[in-house]
């Protein structure tokens, strides 16, 4: 039976993209989250979504270019968790900043 655990999950993901094992934060590629600092999707790739409540940990790999539908939501630190954009079948509507109208930006 393949080894579906942690360290396969962080495997294939420095596999996919362009970062070592040590160095992959399933966070960072999150079809329904995101942090400060990490790139727009679909330069990010996203290939994960969040499962469970912001602190549960867990993620299910959905693979790359997954047709996903949902919010994408930023947890700030020490800030209420805010939505940044919405994915429709695959298409981030990405929402810029306060002062501009939203954009859409294509998914990956």
């Amino acid at each position: 039976m393949p080894n579906r655990g942690p360290d396969a999950i962080l495997s294939l993901a420095a596999t996919i993209g362009p970062n070592s094992i040590g160095s992959v934060l399933l966070s960072d590629h999150c079809y329904n989250r995101t942090n400060d600092g990490i790139p727009p999707p679909p330069a990010n790739m996203p290939m994960f979504e969040h499962d469970g409540d912001e602190r549960s940990g867990q993620y299910r790999f959905v693979g790359l270019n997954y047709p996903y539908t949902g919010p994408l939501c930023h947890y700030p630190m020490g800030g209420p968790r805010r939505q940044v954009g919405e994915w429709a079948k695959g298409r981030l509507k990405w929402y810029a900043r306060q002062q501009h109208a939203p954009e859409t930006r294509p998914g990956p």
